[in-house]
């Protein structure tokens, strides 16, 4: 059968996808990693905010329209923060963010049967301790994902990933060399990426580090790039193994504010110093690096001179791109019962005026 798997949200997700689509097409089916006239689909989907939700929900409706005939199944974040929104007589079975190899694996038994359930399965299992391997490696693509680490400790005000995704937990170095080098087969460039990079290998014993994680990909045959990175994690020693194990010079790194007041009450745990610092340091380790951030704007007790500071900032630093994100209300974090909320003209104003920088 034709397989279509659409995945929504973050990088680590699509790793998630590809896992499931190497188990598909090692069962003899055609994958499709994107939304097109199929036989089943898969929405994998994402929470990281309420809109995330309703573009989750509209990727339904796209693939029921595309084919009214289709066995549909949705897994991922979505579903881990509210599986009643999925509990359809359409939907055939629902995973939430574990396991999902494993719902392939229900997925491929069920296609070899016509039957079909009235009620919506569900296999939404607890999310585990330790870091789930994929069982096959999707490759093919000139850019080639591997997942190092899923879930995250850090619990930022804003944020609703932790809930979803479970404790930070680790994948071991010889995996992650072995599906980059798989991968490095068919791909020119290998992309680096988990929910939270930056806690690479704390939960092992003995300890290792992103660093020495890059270290020991130096032989793999392909440029690496690194998904989203704290400030931090910005060391001479780190950028020197960057240099040396062909790290394409482009950093995506954490930044959300310009204000030291508003990055404590959202959680962060860096300060604009160091931010600063990080980039002064690229800068001095490469000609023309890209450096790139995201900031929210008009997050709870937000003042004009947060903002000011923000904006100025921004003007200071030059960053080759900014993301910005007006501040929503995510139910089940901590920002939900925080006091000081910005009113909505006011974010919208003020996400304006960042983007003209």
């Amino acid at each position: 059968m034709h397989i279509s798997i659409y995945t929504l949200g973050c990088k680590t997700n699509y790793c998630d996808g590809e896992a499931m689509a190497a188990l598909f097409a090692s069962a003899g089916h055609t994958v499709a990693l994107k939304l097109e006239v199929a036989e089943v689909y898969i929405i994998n989907t994402c929470s990281v905010t309420s809109y995330s939700d309703h573009k989750s929900r509209q990727a339904i409706a796209k693939a029921k329209k595309l084919n009214p005939n289709a066995r549909i199944y949705v897994a991922g974040c979505s579903v881990e923060a509210d599986k009643t929104q999925f509990q359809k007589d359409d939907i055939i079975a629902i995973c939430g963010t574990s396991g999902k190899q494993e719902f392939a694996e229900r997925i491929i038994k069920d296609l070899a049967t016509t039957s079909q359930s009235i009620v919506t399965q569900e296999q939404i299992i607890p999310i585990p301790t330790t870091f789930e391997n994929p069982k096959s490696i999707y490759k093919g693509r000139k850019r080639g994902f591997v997942k190092i680490q899923d879930g995250c400790n850090n619990f930022c005000a804003y944020c609703i990933v932790p809930y979803l995704r479970g404790r930070s937990r680790s994948r071991s170095v010889d995996s992650i060399i072995a599906e980059a080098q798989k991968k490095a087969q068919t791909a020119t460039e290998i992309v680096i990426t988990g929910i939270n990079i930056n806690d690479y290998g704390k939960d092992f014993e003995p300890q290792i580090n992103l660093t020495r994680l890059i270290e020991k990909l130096k032989d793999v045959d392909a440029q690496k790039r690194i998904s989203s990175i704290s400030p931090r994690i910005i060391t001479k020693d780190f950028l020197d193994i960057c240099v040396s194990s062909n790290v394409v010079p482009a950093f995506h790194i954490a930044l959300q504010s310009g204000s030291d007041k508003i990055l404590k009450a959202m959680g962060r745990q860096y300060t604009v110093k160091e931010f600063v610092s990080a980039v002064t340091l690229i800068r001095s380790h490469y000609a023309s690096p890209i450096i790139t951030a995201d900031i929210i704007c008009g997050f709870p007790t937000e003042t004009e001179d947060d903002h000011i500071a923000t904006v100025n900032l921004l003007k200071e630093l030059k960053l080759d791109d900014v993301h910005i994100f007006p501040f929503s209300v995510r139910a089940g974090t901590k920002a939900e019962k925080m006091d000081g909320k910005v009113e909505d003209k006011t974010i919208t104003r003020r996400a304006k005026e960042m983007r003209l920088v």
